[in-house]
């Protein structure tokens, strides 16, 4: 969405910019602040009335300034590796580091952040309305300070702050993401005994995939433009921008690849989107802020949940994440973590794309990693307890709130507030868990109850039963299937290699390269 002029608000609806003085509700011109010229000090609370209210032009006004201050920002663009990297890191061997330079940015960063902060200054501390817009200048001021200190510590130290780690502890718990994965490693991952449990198989070219996504998007979406397209430019099988869906070139997907990436890049992200497009006051809540990336990640994820296309290889991988995070957290460099996944099972590439989803921007020599990824997994279990507890309060209602456009939690008491009075839009686009909530209701009441179960003594129960019951098939290991780079044993190991990443928390080490 083009973001109206900032020389003066727009008749809504009417996509016209009337220029002149900001007047307060009285009539009297306003003193301009010290900022942009069109921040003028409107400090109001929220009150009714018709379609041009000063309180809503104002809300409008403000949120087309940060649209238009945060536009030439593209944080997964700024981290991007050249073409070529994967290339030369295999054509060497996989024995050095990858050679990275990264592209200037497109903006000023001193500049950028004094405009943020000068938004920032003219919205009322008071407002909570306006205080999702105030945190919105300042998360923006903190994104362009990330990426000023690409390869550095401080690139790291303010990803930790924006979207989270392994280590942060979920609401009301000590228990952590890294906890959750290393238990789910334990159930489902490489060494489980699961490994036999293969996915469908994946029959689709990235050009099929992608003719069969654009059509469910259509039924999906009616009356919107979400184009699909092949791109060779991505880290992920798939992405969502700002109204679009890319899936990677050279990639082959199966039912279930197409049946997720339609719930969670489809009916979340692009969803949240366009409802958020249509809110004819607050349009910011159509952009993917760095506010809302974990609550809206959290939400992808439990989206397939919900939409039972939440695969074992998809746990599997957001485990993987969360693992990768945490080893170059505690010092493994690049190479330490490509060898670990080899090690793990995986093959060259998909370990390559790991570590480079891990290293995008932080330091390469290890403890300095980009910590994005940690939201899909832990943000994920979040929105689940979240749903728990609306469904046992009765007010599943809530879910709704969290598709009117790109929000967190904590916004929707405001949000609800002022869907009432106006200023909020309902959701015109629903996934269809949320459209229709009877089952969703259903398993969250009974897992509710599930809490007081002693899962041990339910274990100790059943354990004779389980000692008499044949064992499971055998599965393939990494070192039946023989994958390993170019000069490397089946485990990921230089010959003769005795160089360890001895991490603690993971719970994947001695691993030996």
């Amino acid at each position: 969405m083009d973001a109206p002029s900032a020389a003066g608000p727009a008749s809504p609806g009417s996509g016209k910019v009337r220029r002149g003085k900001v007047r307060s509700p009285g009539g009297r011109r306003l003193k301009e602040a010290a900022g942009p010229r069109w921040a003028s000090v409107c400090v109001l609370t929220p009150v009714g009335g018709g379609r041009r209210s000063p309180y809503r032009h104002w809300l409008r006004r403000v949120s087309a300034a940060l649209l238009k201050a945060q536009r030439e920002i593209r944080v997964l663009k700024s981290l991007d590796w050249p073409d070529g990297v994967a290339r030369e890191f295999f054509a060497r061997g996989a024995r050095e580091l990858p050679r990275i330079t990264y592209a200037p940015l497109d903006f000023d960063p001193a500049r950028k952040v004094a405009e943020f902060r000068a938004i920032e200054r003219v919205l009322h501390p008071r407002d909570p309305l306006q205080g999702i817009l105030r945190e919105t200048a300042r998360q923006y001021a903190d994104v362009v300070r990330m990426l000023e200190a690409r390869e550095t510590s401080r690139f790291h130290a303010v990803s930790r702050a924006l979207y989270g780690h392994p280590l942060e502890p979920f609401a009301g718990q000590t228990t952590t993401s890294l906890d959750l994965a290393l238990h789910l490693d334990r159930l489902v991952g490489s060494g489980s005994g699961l490994e036999h449990v293969e996915a469908a198989a994946r029959v689709f070219t990235a050009e099929e995939a992608a003719a069969m996504l654009q059509k469910r998007l259509l039924r999906a979406f009616p009356g919107a433009r979400v184009p699909v397209e092949v791109s060779s430019h991505l880290t992920a099988d798939a992405a969502a921008g700002a109204c679009r869906i890319r899936i990677k070139r050279g990639r082959v997907f199966g039912r279930e690849t197409i049946a997720y990436l339609l719930h969670h890049e489809g009916y979340v992200h692009i969803a949240t989107t366009l409802n958020g497009r249509r809110q004819p006051w607050l349009p910011i809540l159509g952009k993917a802020s760095p506010r809302t990336v974990r609550v809206n990640e959290g939400l992808a994820v439990f989206g397939e949940w919900a939409s039972h296309t939440l695969t074992l290889p998809r746990v599997r991988r957001l485990v993987d994440r969360v693992l990768a995070i945490r080893m170059a957290e505690e010092g493994a460099d690049f190479l330490q973590v490509y060898r670990a996944f080899l090690h793990r099972g995986e093959d060259p590439q998909a370990a390559f794309d790991i570590a480079r989803r891990v290293f995008r921007g932080g330091d390469l020599r290890g403890g300095a990693p980009f910590t994005k990824d940690a939201s899909y997994l832990g943000d994920f279990l979040r929105i689940f307890n979240f749903v728990r507890v609306a469904a046992k309060r009765g007010r599943m209602d809530l879910l709704d709130l969290l598709f009117v456009g790109k929000v967190t939690l904590k916004d929707l008491p405001v949000l609800g507030e002022h869907l009432a009075s106006g200023e909020i839009r309902r959701p015109r686009f629903l996934p269809p868990w949320v459209r229709d909530k009877n089952w969703l209701t259903a398993h969250m009441a009974i897992s509710s109850f599930l809490n007081v179960i002693h899962l041990p003594g339910v274990e100790s129960f059943y354990e004779d039963l389980f000692a008499r019951c044949a064992p499971p098939p055998p599965g393939r290991g990494p070192e039946e299937r023989g994958e390993g780079g170019e000069g490397m044993d089946s485990r990921g190991r230089e010959p003769g290699g005795k160089e360890e990443f001895r991490g603690h928390a993971t719970g994947l080490t001695p691993l030996h390269y």
